[in-house]
């Protein structure tokens, strides 16, 4: 065979599994540029958010940034194909209207109780604001349907006194880096 043909049989094999490659890692070749670009916070509304580098951040819309963990502390068991998938952390930004915090969240909560859930509430100071979490809810009893992942994941409300408005979902495992996110969250300066 001559060099020449021997070169283009590499090519034509070589570029298909490159391209494979790519598209296969292209959220996590996302988040890496994505932090390579912003370092380790996000900027919303008048917000900076911590964004570790093993979060992906979604931040194409103004009025709603995402941030999503790509790995998981969940290891409820060995992955095998006949389990459910793996629920990775979730917490969605968005802004709301100025509302009293308190009118919220006892709305919130009552709405939890009349289904029969027992709610659970932390606060966190954002630089003088103050952010209300509700939760106690599982995503399984949100959707009122089959079970789609592994490890059901609580689902929270969090209002601020401010503008800034959450909505988390996370497994137990992740709930603690999600809690240290959420407790980092500063007003922009």
């Amino acid at each position: 065979m001559q060099r020449s043909t021997v070169t283009r049989i590499v090519v034509y094999l070589l570029v298909p599994f490159l391209a494979w490659l790519a598209f296969s890692y292209r959220i996590r070749i996302e988040t890496w540029i994505w932090h390579l670009r912003h370092g380790e916070s996000d900027v919303f509304a008048k917000y900076v958010v911590p964004a570790p580098p093993n979060w992906y951040v979604e931040d194409s819309d103004a009025q709603i940034h995402t941030l999503i963990r790509l790995d998981t502390q969940d290891r409820t068991g060995d992955p095998r194909r006949d389990k459910k998938r793996r629920a990775h952390a979730i917490i969605t930004l968005s802004t709301h209207p100025l509302m009293k915090t308190e009118g919220w969240l006892s709305v919130r909560s009552s709405m939890l109780k009349k289904d029969g859930i027992d709610p659970v509430v932390r606060t966190f100071d954002l630089d003088g604001e103050t952010m209300s979490c509700v939760g106690g809810e599982r995503f399984g009893q949100l959707v009122k349907g089959p079970k789609f992942f592994e490890s059901d994941p609580n689902t929270w409300d969090c209002w601020s006194s401010g503008w800034l408005e959450m909505q988390i979902m996370a497994t137990d495992a992740d709930m603690d880096d999600v809690w240290k996110i959420v407790s980092h969250i500063r007003k922009k300066s």
